[in-house]
């Protein structure tokens, strides 16, 4: 599965890693924020991972574990 956020710019979903799961996802500290060139854009995104979901999964709030 790959895993998604939304470009800020147009508004669509854009994949930023692949094979990620939810376990994976939990995992990571969500206070890091992460940037990434967009595919739909060309411009390159700061995120965080409480901006993330895992596609075709139903986005959930992500709880910090740290």
């Amino acid at each position: 599965m790959r895993l998604m956020i939304a470009c800020p710019k147009i508004g669509d979903p854009v994949s930023v890693a692949a094979d990620f799961d939810r376990e994976r996802l939990v995992m990571l500290p969500s206070v890091n924020t992460m940037a990434r060139p967009c595919s739909l854009c060309g411009e390159r995104h700061a995120w965080r991972m409480t901006d993330a979901w895992i596609e075709n999964e139903q986005r959930l709030p992500m709880i910090d574990a740290a």
